[in-house]
């Protein structure tokens, strides 16, 4: 049996999607909402997941630098400059 391997990650989007709904302020749902919706090949929606996790703590380091590598793997040089100078 061969699995479809988007259909998987469409499939993990959506659980994410409603563990987000139940606990809209736990980081770690976004950080693994980002990186489904990059292996979903949706940059803009992975680098609004990581930015939202880092607005819920931003002095929280894993969550600046995940929103950093996020910016630079999209390619949004504004986002990249602003966290490497804060």
């Amino acid at each position: 049996m061969i699995v479809d391997f988007y259909v998987l990650l469409d499939c993990s989007v959506t659980h994410l999607e409603r563990a987000k709904e139940l606990a809209p302020n736990k980081q770690q749902i976004y950080f693994e909402i980002g990186a489904a919706y990059i292996n979903n090949n949706d940059r803009a929606k992975a680098l609004e997941a990581f930015k939202t996790a880092y607005e819920l703590a931003p002095a929280y380091l894993e969550s600046r630098l995940i929103y950093l590598i996020g910016a630079i793997y999209v390619g949004d040089r504004q986002v990249e400059s602003k966290m490497i100078s804060e």
